[in-house]
């Protein structure tokens, strides 16, 4: 069992390791991988507040003076639809794109309504809580994360600055080159983050499958035992769950282990692990 562990986890570390460019991967290999580690709806909705398509749609309770005026955003791209609800009395909007405190404070400033400011309020929070419950890496146990990006990591999805088509040909074409440079940077980021999280995700369940496999009896009881360190653990390392013994089952290395005497037989003085490549 510990041998097919061994070149399972060898193969996922080839099929999903960081690429020597990862600024250049492209959308449909990320979210193929993507795919392998989040649901369906989360990838959706990652890849829509990637590109900037992501709608968010939001009320709060007005009064029909305070109605907003949708023909006063008809020139605002990222106000989709405004309407207002008489019967409930409830002010509604759409908004594109995740919202962040440069253009939500500028729109706040050509709009000066109470209302209009508690809608776009309450637009950020809606995509700051889809990352923070989906995408932010959080500590589950001492061994194990979920999620994968840093807290500043939710800038990724800020929308860059437009390009103003009335500059000259020359200025333009600078501008789009640093436009491509600030976009490979990002993903270069994102693929650097994810793919580690991928890696762990994939090796944590095929070590799952595999001792499920292998022991007798009930697949959810074994995997219960197997990530409970207070039930089942390897009495040389007692204060981890036993699937990161098995885990472990893909780490090559050598260690040398000094004693104070010759043969053993006095206190240990240190131990060092020297890990090895992964073979291809």
């Amino acid at each position: 069992m510990v041998k097919a562990l061994r070149a399972g986890i060898d193969t996922i570390g080839v099929e999903h390791a960081i690429p020597a460019d990862p600024g250049a991967m492209d959308d449909a290999v990320l979210r193929q991988k993507m795919s392998l580690a989040l649901p369906a709806d989360v990838v959706e909705t990652f890849f829509g507040m990637w590109a900037g398509t992501t709608e968010y749609e939001v009320a709060v309770a007005a009064p029909p003076a305070a109605a907003l005026d949708p023909t006063a955003f008809e020139n605002e791209p990222a106000i989709r639809r405004v309407n207002y609800d008489t019967t409930r009395q409830e002010q509604r909007l759409v908004v594109q794109g995740v919202l962040f405190d440069p253009q939500k404070n500028a729109l706040k400033a050509r709009f000066p309504s109470p209302v209009l400011g508690q809608l776009l309020d309450a637009a950020q929070a809606r995509a700051k809580t889809f990352f923070e419950a989906n995408l932010q890496k959080h500590a589950v146990n001492t061994e194990t994360f979920s999620g994968f990006l840093q807290p500043t990591d939710i800038a990724l999805f800020e929308p860059l600055a437009p390009i103003d088509e009335g500059l000259p040909e020359a200025q333009k074409q600078l501008l789009r080159q640093q436009r491509e440079r600030q976009l490979r940077a990002r993903r270069a980021t994102l693929v650097v983050a994810f793919l580690p999280f991928l890696q762990e995700k994939l090796v944590r369940d095929l070590v799952l499958r595999t001792v499920a496999g292998a022991v007798p009896g009930d697949d959810a009881l074994v995997g219960v035992l197997l990530q409970d360190a207070a039930l089942l653990h390897d009495p040389d390392r007692p204060a981890e769950p036993l699937l990161e013994s098995f885990t472990a089952a893909g780490e090559r290395g050598v260690t040398a282990t000094y004693f104070a005497s010759v043969d053993a037989s006095g206190g240990l003085l240190s131990s060092v692990t020297t890990p090895l490549p992964t073979p291809l």
